[in-house]
């Protein structure tokens, strides 16, 4: 799945991001991405997305779009859900409620029923000004960022594969060496 999304720039900064790398010394690889909210020209609804800062636009492009009224349109290829509890007695630092999404539903975890949400976000892999987008050059890049991600996916995959597979060997190594005393 992915798409384009056109609009005006809400909000837009750089911040760091923790991903997970098996390759990493700590096992977490820190990264810089460019966390936007785009008001969409469809539907006036306001989409999160998330870009990579080496191939995202910097904070000051972003806003001097903002300040111009520059439409742009962002590129996105995946979409990550995030739900989390809702408590509807929480009250924020000024003593008033806090902010309850309308969309919430009540799941039962073991004897407890709790309240949950949903936040989506899109990975997106490109922000340009509207106006300026080559639809071929767009469609080998999104094909392009698709692999590059099931690359890196299937890469986890198969150092995970190793590390099982060495552990098996080990293990049978170890019982029949076991079996032989």
């Amino acid at each position: 799945m992915s798409g384009t999304v056109e609009g005006d720039i809400v909000i837009a900064y750089i911040a760091p991001f923790a991903l997970v790398d098996p390759d990493a010394p700590d096992g977490v690889r820190e990264i810089e991405q460019l966390n936007l909210t785009l008001r969409a020209e469809a539907d006036e609804k306001e989409y999160q997305f998330v870009i990579p800062a080496d191939v995202a636009p910097n904070e000051s492009q972003c806003e001097q779009w903002q300040k111009t009224g520059q439409k742009v349109v962002v590129f996105w290829n995946s979409v990550r859900q995030a739900v989390y509890g809702i408590d509807r007695t929480a009250k924020g630092e000024d003593g008033k409620p806090k902010y309850v999404p309308p969309n919430t539903k009540k799941v039962t975890v073991g004897k407890n029923t709790v309240e949950v949400s949903q936040l989506l976000t899109f990975q997106g892999y490109k922000v340009e000004a509207a106006g300026q987008v080559d639809l071929a050059d767009i469609g080998r890049a999104a094909h392009g960022a698709f692999l590059l991600q099931q690359a890196e996916y299937k890469k986890r995959s198969v150092k995970a594969k190793k590390e099982k597979a060495a552990a098996q060997v080990a293990k049978k190594k170890q019982e029949v060496k076991a079996g032989k005393k």
